[in-house]
């Protein structure tokens, strides 16, 4: 019966672990600011945290990963372009000049 009530325990610790790690503190730090990089780490799918997340709460996490997701390949689109047509006018006056 002690070992059932220590992985109870244990169960609980990790539980709490998750919830207020990675749903609470890991959560807020990433949203404080939107990665410049489509494909940073901060943006991948946490799976521990969602499997102690309520069905809500994992709607409303995806749905936060992939707007943020959304505006980082947005800035990224807009940045190289920039760096091509920069490109482009550079390597075009050398060309003709």
């Amino acid at each position: 019966m002690a070992k059932k009530n220590y992985s109870d325990f244990r169960y609980y610790l990790k539980f709490q672990k998750l919830k207020t790690w990675n749903c609470g503190i890991k959560m807020f730090w990433v949203n404080l600011w939107i990665r410049k990089n489509e494909f940073d780490s901060s943006l991948n799918i946490d799976q521990e945290a969602m499997s102690v997340m309520r069905i809500s709460e994992q709607r409303r996490y995806l749905d936060n990963i992939y707007r943020r997701r959304k505006i980082a390949h947005e800035r990224e689109l807009k940045r190289n372009s920039s760096k091509i047509k920069n490109f482009l006018q550079v390597f075009l006056k050398r060309i003709f000049l």
